[in-house]
C-alpha cells in the first residue's frame, strides 16, 4: 500500500462496495457477489486493456461488458462516468485442488504415478473412501491396518517402526479442523468413517498418521508462508514473499491421548479454545 500512496483503505464494509470506485479487495470469504465484480470481458475486437492516464499511468482491464458498462467515446465525461474496473482479488479461481484434502490427494497421487513413482514413498498412505464400511477403499484400507497390526505386534520386528496409528479427514467441505480424529483401534476409525460418510455426507481421507513429526519446543506446527499470482495481459508470474510463519499447538507433543485436539491439530480454530 506504500507504494500506492494514490489508494485509500475503504473501511465501510463489502456490502458497501458495490458503490465504491475499490480497485483490490482482501477478504477471506470468497463471495460471489465480490467476485463478479472483478470479472471482465474483451468485447470482440478488443485486444488491449484501456490505460487509465488519470491514475498515475496505472493499466485496467477493460469493463465488464455485460454489465453495460460504456467504451469511453460513448460517455459524455470518461473520466467521471467510466468505472475503473481492476481485477486484484485474494483469491485463486480453483484452489479447490489445493484446499480441499480429497482433491489435493487425488492431485498429488496422479503427479507421482504420472512420474512413474509411487506416490507412497513421498506422502503418507492414504485411502480415500466414498462410501463407507462398503467401499471397497475401506476393504483396502482394513487389510493393509491388519498386516500393520501385526508388524507392530511382532516381536522380532524392527524396533521403533512405524505405529498403526491413523488420521481421518472430511474429504471436502470442511476447514478450520473440523472433523478431524487421530485415532488408532479399528472400531474407532471404522464409527468415524461410517459417520463421515453416512451422516455429515462427506467422502472421507483415512490416512496414516505422521506419529514421529519434526517438533518446535516439543510441539507440532505448520508453516504457512506468503505468495502472489499476478496475471496481466495473460503473463503470469508468481511471487515468493520471504518471510513466513509458524503456528504451533499449545501442548507439547504425545501419543498417549491421540483425542487431544491441543496436542495433534495446529489450526488457529482449534488452539484459540484452549485456556
Amino acid at each position: 500500500m506504500r507504494a500506492r500512496p494514490w489508494w485509500n483503505e475503504f473501511k465501510e464494509g463489502l456490502d458497501k462496495v458495490k458503490s465504491s470506485n475499490v480497485n483490490f479487495i482482501w477478504t477471506q470469504v470468497k463471495k460471489k457477489s465480490i467476485m463478479e465484480m472483478f470479472r471482465c470481458k474483451l468485447q470482440d475486437g478488443d485486444r488491449r486493456p484501456e490505460r487509465d492516464t488519470a491514475a498515475q499511468g496505472r493499466v485496467f482491464p477493460r469493463r465488464l461488458a455485460e454489465e453495460g458498462i460504456p467504451r469511453e467515446s460513448e460517455t459524455k465525461n470518461p473520466e467521471k462516468e467510466t468505472p475503473h474496473v481492476s481485477q486484484l482479488y485474494n483469491k485463486l479461481d480453483d484452489n479447490y485442488h489445493l484446499a480441499n484434502k480429497k482433491a489435493l490427494f487425488i492431485n498429488l497421487k496422479n503427479y507421482y504415478e504420472a512420474l512413474g513413482q509411487d506416490p507412497f514413498l513421498s506422502l503418507p498412505v492414504t485411502f480415500h473412501v466414498k462410501r463407507g464400511i462398503n467401499d471397497p477403499e475401506f476393504a483396502r484400507f482394513k487389510a493393509y491396518y491388519d498386516a500393520a497390526e501385526s508388524a507392530a505386534n511382532d516381536p522380532e520386528g524392527e524396533k521403533g517402526g512405524s505405529k498403526n496409528i491413523w488420521i481421518i479427514k472430511p474429504g471436502e467441505n470442511t476447514n478450520c479442523g473440523k472433523d478431524i480424529t487421530v485415532a488408532k483401534e479399528f472400531e474407532e476409525i471404522k464409527e468415524l468413517v461410517t459417520e463421515a460418510t453416512q451422516t455429515a455426507r462427506h467422502t472421507c481421507i483415512v490416512q496414516r498418521y505422521v506419529h514421529n513429526p519434526l517438533l518446535i519446543k516439543k510441539r507440532k506446527f505448520d508453516i504457512r508462508t506468503y505468495a502472489m499470482l499476478t496475471s496481466i495481459n495473460g503473463n503470469l508470474k508468481g511471487y515468493m514473499y520471504e518471510e513466513g510463519y509458524l503456528r504451533t499447538s499449545v501442548t507439547p507433543y504425545s501419543l498417549k491421548n491421540l483425542s487431544n485436539r491441543f496436542v495433534h491439530l495446529t489450526n488457529d480454530a482449534i488452539q484459540k479454545t484452549s485456556d
